[in-house]
């Protein structure tokens, strides 16, 4: 299952808070749910960089991760997807 994500901090900040969010259940979040179901655990959580923006732009950062998520289809087969009970 896959997620994508931008963020303007370093990976280490934004990786860490998703850690955060398995390790102290956070079910609300994508990452918190997911990797708190059955068979799934904090150690199966891998990072992937798919490009380094150099512009400051938040809308073109957003633009880009729209465009990633439309690409690898994680809103409808991944983590993008807005939780329902939430």
């Amino acid at each position: 299952m896959q997620y994508i994500g931008e963020t303007d901090r370093t990976l280490q900040s934004r990786f860490s808070e998703h850690r955060g969010y398995v390790a102290n259940q956070h079910l609300a979040k994508a990452t918190g749910h997911h990797f708190n179901l059955p068979g799934h655990s904090i150690a199966d959580m891998e990072v992937t960089i798919l490009e380094k923006i150099f512009s400051l732009d938040a809308q073109y950062r957003k633009a880009r991760e729209k465009m990633h998520i439309q690409i690898f289809n994680t809103k409808y087969k991944g983590m993008n997807q807005k939780l329902w009970y939430c």
